[in-house]
């Protein structure tokens, strides 16, 4: 860092150095976490901001560190009117918006929403799979602690939704995986395993049990 040739300030924290953090979150207002995975990395520099009072958000997609956060710092957060936002990136601020703004609409016009599916695609050019990689290691480290760490969601779910969501009662036609055309090519469609469902299942959670919002089921596939 000490070679780097540049005219901005640069900050030195170590999350094994709990007072580093705070003193680097105590310069600003908005700390913007980049660095994952998250269930490494992150849960020192929230509790750090919470300290320092200074918000908090990333980019975050994995659904058992934003879960996990939420449970354990949630009410500290509102004590000390510090904002905590997660997935602020690629994961899942898209989905979250989207669903928020269809749900609106219909609201609006007294619609009732059975089911919104959000779809996902990539296409990534041969030269560009064969000559380097295509996903951030970072991503690529989530999804794989994500996937191991998964049966562990049961449970932290049992305790942050206290109560069943009354979703629509409209009959939803089950699809796991199914092949379909976009912008004229052939895509197989699967289940998307990153964070939109988490992040979106909250906010409707929110809406229902704050703000008496009839809540909207989201399947995000990829």
């Amino acid at each position: 860092i000490e070679n780097l040739t540049s005219n901005v300030d640069t900050i030195v924290a170590n999350i094994t150095n709990k007072q580093s953090l705070i003193d680097m979150c105590a310069r600003t207002k908005v700390l913007v976490n980049c660095v994952g995975p998250y269930r490494h990395y992150g849960e020192p520099v929230v509790e750090a901001c919470l300290q320092a009072r200074t918000h908090y958000i990333d980019i975050c997609g994995e659904p058992q560190f934003l879960e996990t956060i939420q449970l354990r710092y949630d009410s500290q957060a509102q004590e000390r009117e510090i904002a905590i936002v997660g997935s602020c990136g690629f994961d899942s601020l898209i989905a979250d918006l989207g669903t928020e703004t269809i749900r609106k609409e219909c609201e609006q016009k007294d619609l009732e929403i059975a089911l919104i599916e959000s779809y996902l695609a990539i296409d990534a050019p041969k030269a560009t799979v064969h000559k380097r990689e295509i996903v951030n290691y970072a991503t690529w480290e989530a999804a794989v602690y994500g996937l191991h760490h998964a049966k562990e969601l049961k449970s932290l779910r049992q305790k942050l939704f206290e109560q069943k969501l009354p979703y629509s009662k409209y009959k939803i036609e089950k699809k796991s995986n199914f092949k379909t055309t976009i912008h004229g090519k052939s895509f197989w469609v699967v289940p998307f395993p990153g964070s939109d469902k988490s992040v979106v299942q909250r906010t409707q959670y929110f809406n229902y049990t704050k703000l008496h919002k009839k809540p909207v089921r989201k399947d995000p596939v990829g």
